[in-house]
């Protein structure tokens, strides 16, 4: 969307992919949540007129043939930033074009005079963007264009985003218990490989696709398969190409094996899990980069006791307990960083065995029913070198 020079609307900027567009043309507008045969985020309506952008002039025109960049007029307000527009009512989505550059910088806007403020949302709001250019073009647009319709604004000093990562590998397996110490969870924590991290936040892993998810990971990025399978998270929310828990390159893993009503309480682990990854411990920044291994999970037999408010701070708790075991950095956002993959196989090599799969390896289904006997009879339930309690 482009805004016009007289600020009271925008130019729906595109490229005509087939066909001809013309002036009065009656078009449906799809929005990015459109699906074929049914009416939502979907519009029709008629294109107002037809324009070429040549820098700082516009020139009108009455159709314009495939291949050609033009800008629509009279469909802003059914575009807030991208689309695909047809006449046809068999005609899908064309691919949304994914953004992968990282806002870093950050200030905090609001009116100066506060006569002002029923305007805003909420009072105040937070610009990001790439650079210092790029920060101060958005703050002018802002300000004197059609957004605020000419309201002076007072502006924060700028400052930078951080995220916040891991750069070791856990050496012990960290357990919480539930507020009512009914439940318990135990968690390893490492690194993820820049190249998987990137292409989760790119979108080149699709988390709602489980064969896809399974063969890239295990075929280009030496995860092992069941590993794959078994990811219950990419993050936060909002990212990604498969929607839900996703976007931000973390990642969630269950490894646990014959653990009962471990699906009753996921929605409740993933709270928690985007909980803490949204506010990491050493600045509260988004983390990047990290994954998280559930290695163990016991619940109460009684489903009262372990609800929501028992199980989201046991996962928050746990995760931070694992995230100050090991050697955690904050970093620039949107920064490389460097570090092996945790079980991964990836450069900067793996997770020894026996680390790995102390007390949760290949004995785990002989030896786990008597660790369990004893973590319900005793509080004081640490078990030697391999678990420690947060």
């Amino acid at each position: 969307m482009v805004p016009s020079s007289d600020k009271n609307h925008f130019y729906a900027l595109g490229r005509v992919f087939s066909g001809t567009v013309r002036s009065g043309l009656s078009i449906r507008i799809q929005g990015p949540s459109y699906v074929p045969k049914k009416k939502n985020d979907l519009f029709v309506r008629s294109i107002e007129r037809i324009v070429l952008l040549t820098g700082s002039y516009v020139e009108s025109i009455e159709s314009c043939p495939a291949g050609n960049i033009v800008g629509l007029v009279g469909i802003d307000q059914f575009l807030f930033k991208s689309g695909t527009i047809t006449t046809s009512e068999r005609a899908y989505n064309l691919k949304v074009i994914n953004i992968s550059v990282m806002p870093i910088i950050q200030v905090t806007v609001e009116p100066k005079d506060p006569s002002h403020l029923p305007k805003l949302v909420e009072g105040e709001h937070i610009v990001a963007s790439s650079g210092e250019m790029h920060l101060e073009s958005c703050l002018k647009e802002l300000e004197e264009g059609h957004y605020c319709g000419q309201i002076p604004l007072r502006k924060s000093e700028p400052y930078v985003q951080y995220r916040e990562t891991i750069t070791a590998e856990s050496p012990v397996s960290v357990h919480s218990k539930s507020p009512n110490r009914h439940n318990r969870v135990y968690l390893k924590a490492g690194p993820l490989t820049d190249q998987v991290t990137k292409a989760i936040e790119n979108g080149e892993i699709p988390f709602g696709d489980l064969k896809v998810r399974t063969r890239i990971l295990s075929e280009e990025y030496g995860w092992d398969e069941q590993e794959a399978k078994n990811i219950w998270s990419f993050g936060l929310k909002g990212g990604g190409g498969g929607g839900g828990w996703e976007g931000r390159g973390n990642v969630l893993v269950d490894m646990t094996r014959g653990v009962t009503f471990l699906k009753e309480i996921k929605e409740s682990c993933l709270a928690g899990f985007q909980w803490v990854i949204s506010q990491g411990v050493l600045s509260e920044e988004e983390m990047r980069g990290c994954r998280f291994n559930i290695m163990d999970v016991i619940l109460g037999a009684d489903a009262t006791h372990r609800g929501g408010g028992q199980i989201i701070p046991i996962y928050s708790c746990v995760i931070y307990g694992v995230r100050t075991k090991v050697d955690g950095t904050g970093f620039l956002g949107g920064d490389d960083h460097t570090g092996g993959e945790f079980g991964g196989g990836g450069e900067g090599g793996s997770v020894e065995s026996s680390a790995w799969e102390s007390g949760f390896g290949d004995n785990k289904d002989n030896d786990n029913n008597n660790n369990r006997e004893v973590f319900r009879d005793k509080d004081d339930d640490d078990d030697g070198s391999s678990r420690d309690e947060v």
